[in-house]
């Protein structure tokens, strides 16, 4: 957890109207490759809709866990 002054710092927010108060949230997200998930992905490394279909916004970070 940061304080609300160091969140600030590194993203700043501007609001107009300025509300009363302000409640700030910040989400982290890490992606958990499976080995199925990587067999999976080298199967398909020829066929990129293919690629895209099974494995959506996690593609990316699906293929930057091989080693081709």
């Amino acid at each position: 957890m940061l304080p609300d002054r160091e969140v600030d710092a590194l993203l700043p927010l501007s609001i107009s109207p300025s509300p009363t108060e302000v409640e700030r949230v910040l989400v982290g997200r890490v992606e958990v490759i499976t080995p199925e998930m990587q067999e999976t992905a080298r199967s398909l490394e020829q066929d990129p809709q293919a690629w895209e279909e099974a494995f959506g916004r996690f593609a990316e970070p699906v293929g930057a866990s091989l080693s081709w």
